[in-house]
């Protein structure tokens, strides 16, 4: 069929429901009393309008979506924008899920190193004790005229110890305030990262084609 020449000079929220007074009816074309007609002929329609007219989309590369007929520009603007809100969420979650488990890790260590250091301060405040009973003892000695070389090597001794807890706390306190340097740094890298993602959003959401 040519369609070419078709016009449709009818509006349906014209129409009435029921025929004016005194109004008559002619009969249909014989081929338009069949059903399976009216399939042949959209059919056939349809076939024209895909090869013979064009309709301008707008088009967003970034979202892969594409305006509807009929949908006006501000319409599709609100459905790409929250499209990308939704992106956007998704990809800031599961950011915050890796920073998650990284700074878990570092935590499990902290709380460790901070356990390990409240075991070896107390060791440290015992051995600082030692020391102290055994310098006295070294000193009643001297005026007791009792041996004092062996209290002597005793004291030199939990001197030496005291000596290696205080640097075994030192060590771990050393060893804590990395990993809480690292938990800040770990915790900066994510802000920035979720910075990054928004701001790269926020340059893609204007690029829209007519396509």
């Amino acid at each position: 069929s040519d369609w070419s020449t078709a016009r449709v000079e009818l509006e349906t929220r014209r129409l009435e429901r029921t025929p004016e007074k005194g109004a008559s009816f002619a009969e249909l074309p014989s081929e338009l009393g069949e059903a399976k007609q009216y399939t042949t002929l959209k059919k056939d329609f349809e076939d024209y309008l895909y090869y013979n007219s064009s309709v301008n989309l707008l088009y967003h590369p970034h979202l892969k979506l594409y305006s509807e007929i009929g949908e006006s520009e501000s319409q599709f603007e609100r459905r790409y924008r929250k499209a990308a809100e939704e992106i956007v969420d998704d990809e800031v979650k599961k950011l915050a899920g890796q920073y998650k488990s990284k700074l878990d890790r570092v935590e499990d260590r902290l709380r460790s190193k901070e356990r390990q250091i409240e075991k070896e301060e107390a060791e440290h405040g015992a051995r600082k004790q030692e020391e102290l009973f055994s310098g006295v003892e070294s000193v009643i000695s001297l005026f007791s005229k009792r041996k004092l070389s062996t209290k002597l090597s005793t004291a030199s001794r939990r001197r030496r110890m005291t000596q290696q807890a205080k640097a075994d706390v030192e060590k771990l306190e050393g060893e804590i305030a990395d990993l809480q340097k690292e938990m800040e740094e770990l915790a900066a890298e994510a802000a920035r990262e979720e910075e990054r993602i928004r701001a790269e959003w926020a340059d893609r959401i204007e690029e829209v084609e007519t396509v």
